[in-house]
């Protein structure tokens, strides 16, 4: 980066996935900085050097509910210049607790296309159509309809590709994005 090398931890030998091993942003402390009856801010103070990064990085997560809607914000600066892509992972049982089971829980989400990845989750860079795949979910599908489980349990959600259960991004089309208004228990990207 700029004419410098940086050695990144590998925390999956020989890449470094979800930002590290021992001090990734999901592994640290952070900050309640603000919160009222419907907004949550969280803050961390990455230092330089952490997992390897070059530069300081002041991370941002917002939570705020409004209406049926859960919007997740995050925002970054840093000293240097440093890749910051943050993310989340959490996963909701939309119906509300003791109602039951996620996997009647219907999951749309509006992508034409997914790059592929390889077999260490990397993506490859092929940018594939997924009418045909199992990963064409443009219309809601059950959960239960269109997921496996290692274990019985919806903690172990992977969803199947072509060749296998493999890391995958989707390649979001706005313009087929309908009108909010989801049924509940339904989770549309």
């Amino acid at each position: 980066m700029q004419d410098s090398r940086y050695q990144v931890a590998a925390n999956k030998p020989p890449h470094h996935l979800h930002g590290g091993a021992s001090r990734s942003f999901d592994k640290v402390h952070w900050t309640v900085a603000d919160s009222d009856t419907d907004t949550l801010t969280l803050t961390y103070v990455s230092p330089t050097g952490q997992e390897g990064y070059p530069g300081r990085v002041e991370a941002e997560a917002i939570y705020r509910v409004t209406g049926d809607t859960l919007r997740v914000t995050y925002r970054a600066t840093t000293d240097a210049p440093s890749p910051v892509n943050m993310t989340n992972h959490s996963y909701f049982n939309l119906s509300g607790a003791g109602s039951g089971s996620v996997l009647e829980h219907e999951l749309a989400i509006f992508a034409d296309h997914f790059t592929q990845g390889d077999e260490d989750l990397i993506p490859t860079g092929e940018v594939v159509e997924v009418a045909g795949t199992a990963l064409d979910l443009r219309s809601p599908v059950p959960i239960s309809a269109s997921k496996r489980f290692e274990d019985g349990t919806a903690s172990r959600v992977e969803i199947p590709s072509v060749e296998g259960p493999e890391g995958f991004q989707a390649v979001l089309d706005e313009a087929q994005r309908p009108a909010p208004s989801t049924p509940r228990g339904t989770c549309m990207v």
